[in-house]
């Protein structure tokens, strides 16, 4: 599917088109299957450039998971599905400014997509691109686990600077696919799986849809500055909190998928 890049504060300012995070659109098919996102961050592989964007978890079909058990439990009759009305206030009004690349992969299990970046979105700037996108090989000394009581910041589609302090966690449960074969024939069945998100007090900033998908780093006033994940989640109308998943949540399956190829949009 075709994702183009939407005309935004930061794009108007002189932002590079190529930097995140930027509101983005993605041509679905159907207009069902069309929709806003956000680019969060570059990783590189080799000379392919990919944007990682995210969307607020009632859209991916998380549920509140009641499971008080640590171990992990066949049964979530119990959990509540997340219903939320999503209103793109910010980018309803948006003007595409051109292609941005291709969405070549999605998980709902790990709430990250994947865009491959056009390279002619970024000619002529290949070695600041080269400097500031992740190789997909040292995610690990760029990640970091969060802690209760971190305080973060991020940048948001705005192009505010916002700050926040870890304050909680929440466990939600996710369908997956998964796929079994025997001697006869092979099958997909669903089966659900535990994820824990983290709660972000955002003080006087209230989060919103567009900004899921925004990358998440440790203060620059700490003693460890580094990317600990990024926004899957807004507050209600009367909260100034969001969700946040730690990247070392998805590290090791973002790494997997870029390095093996194994895209499900292909």
């Amino acid at each position: 599917m075709e994702v183009y890049l939407l005309n935004s504060p930061l794009t108007s300012t002189g932002h590079p088109r190529w930097r995140a995070p930027q509101p983005l659109f993605i041509n679905g098919p159907s207009p069902n299957s069309s929709q806003f996102v956000t680019g969060g961050g570059l990783i590189r592989d080799g000379n392919n450039l990919y944007m990682l964007t995210s969307e607020d978890v009632s859209i991916l079909g998380w549920s509140t998971c009641q499971q008080k058990s640590s171990s992990s439990s066949k049964s979530h009759s119990r959990c509540q599905p997340n219903s939320k009305e999503i209103h793109y206030g910010q980018f309803s009004h948006l003007d595409a400014l051109g292609l941005m690349g291709t969405l070549v992969h999605l998980s709902r299990e790990h709430a990250y997509g994947l865009v491959l970046v056009d390279p002619a979105v970024y000619a002529g700037d290949e070695a600041a691109v080269a400097q500031e996108a992740i190789p997909v090989a040292d995610l690990a000394a760029h990640v970091h686990a969060p802690q209760m009581m971190d305080f973060v910041e991020f940048t948001t589609t705005g192009g505010e600077e916002v700050t926040g302090v870890v304050v909680a966690a929440q466990n939600y449960c996710v369908s997956v696919e998964s796929s079994s074969s025997s001697s006869s024939s092979s099958s997909s069945s669903a089966r659900k799986t535990k994820v824990q998100g983290l709660v972000v007090n955002t003080s006087s900033y209230r989060v919103v849809p567009e900004d899921c998908g925004v990358w998440v780093r440790r203060s620059v006033a700490s003693h460890r500055p580094m990317l600990l994940g990024h926004i899957i989640g807004f507050g209600e109308a009367s909260e100034c909190g969001m969700l946040m998943l730690p990247f070392e949540k998805l590290r090791a399956d973002l790494h997997r998928t870029i390095r093996r190829g194994n895209f499900n949009l292909v």
